[in-house]
């Protein structure tokens, strides 16, 4: 997988004009995680999803939506308005033991969502249970990248990042709450966007065969230094084909281990 093109910067589009309700200076507590339940993540998808939520009888709305190339906001101002994303009933029955547990507490109010588009094979069928919705590698580090600045930005801490699933129950984003194992998916996206800290000794040691830019999250992080080839460097952690130095994350398809 060959990725070393720069990095496109964060794309942000305002839409709002509907389906938003208007609260000066909200409190903003949760930070939740959506999937779009649609069947492509490409680029334009979601100015097209935005598009969406901006017409009158819509009904329903995100402040963000990230597809492969960009991250869109819809809700221009996030401090004074809130967006209708998890105002939805509680489902009777769940699929995983996060679904419900924070009914009634995360509110639209006090809430920033961010929906994440979505790919399947079948785009035939768009069953809620089907097994081949995914969330490509693109879109949840775009994703992990956002979340990180919205914590820093509104002091939300971790624990209070949560998916529309914890809310309502409802299969959302439905690859990671498909079942209990699902879970993992979710728990790795919070070590993404979880405070980093490097172990004391690497996994291994390696030589770059390239020059090789390093970047501050694999696959669309901005370039932080660029290695030169046949430069050694130390390999502290693996994602997804991509590897952690002290200066940020390489494409592990670059590195020939010593």
């Amino acid at each position: 997988m060959k990725v070393e093109a720069e990095a496109e910067p964060l794309a942000v589009r305002r839409y709002s004009m509907y389906n938003v309700t208007l609260k000066k200076n909200r409190p903003i507590e949760y930070l939740v995680i959506h999937y779009t339940a649609g069947t492509s993540s490409k680029a334009g998808t979601a100015k097209w999803i935005a598009n969406s939520f901006g017409k009158q009888s819509k009904k329903a709305s995100a402040d963000f939506i990230v597809d492969q190339a960009e991250v869109v906001q819809f809700n221009p101002d996030i401090r004074n308005q809130y967006c209708w994303a998890v105002g939805d009933k509680l489902y009777k029955k769940f699929t995983t033991s996060l679904g419900g547990t924070m009914y009634k507490t995360a509110r639209n109010a006090n809430c920033i969502s961010i929906e994440m588009c979505s790919d399947k094979k079948n785009a035939k069928s768009l069953k809620a249970t089907d097994t081949d919705w995914s969330i490509s590698d693109k879109v949840i580090e775009r994703t992990a990248l956002l979340a990180k600045k919205l914590m820093k930005e509104y002091d939300i801490p971790l624990d209070h990042v949560i998916m529309h699933h914890c809310i309502s129950g409802k299969q959302c984003p439905q690859p990671w709450v498909r079942n209990e194992d699902c879970l993992s998916n979710w728990y790795d996206f919070l070590k993404i966007i979880g405070k980093e800290k490097l172990p004391r000794n690497p996994l291994y040691s390696g030589t770059t065969t390239a020059n090789l830019n390093c970047r501050e999250a694999p696959i669309v992080g901005n370039v932080v230094t660029k290695y030169e080839k046949d430069t050694q460097i130390n390999i502290y952690a693996e994602r997804r084909g991509w590897g952690r130095t002290t200066d940020g994350w390489v494409s592990l398809n670059y590195v020939e281990r010593i």
